[in-house]
């Protein structure tokens, strides 16, 4: 499926905002250190702000903005782990995949 296509990667203020939560209460980063993580990704990482959320991840509706990211970006995939998007499988045209399955 990637052979001979270009990958760009999207996230949302919302999105980063949740990465920085993980590094900090999860991973026991320190808030300066999140951020210096998080801005190091950001390089690599294009900005979308979704102008609405669609609630479509009923069992955690956090989900949805991973979502409205992707549909603010017109993305063609989600490349997850999670299981309640995986569980939703496709949503207007955005497949949602497990890293191994785009390969």
């Amino acid at each position: 499926m990637l052979r001979e296509k270009t990958l760009t990667f999207y996230w949302s203020r919302t999105i980063q905002e949740e990465c920085k939560h993980v590094l900090v209460w999860k991973f026991n980063h320190s808030i300066p250190d999140a951020n210096e993580k998080l801005q190091a990704l950001a390089s690599f990482l294009e900005d979308v702000e979704p102008t609405t959320i669609p609630q479509i991840v009923h069992d955690d509706p956090d989900d949805d903005h991973i979502i409205a990211c992707a549909l603010a970006g017109k993305a063609d995939y989600i490349v997850t782990f999670d299981k309640h998007l995986l569980n939703i499988r496709e949503y207007e045209g955005i497949k949602i995949v497990k890293p191994e399955d785009l390969l």
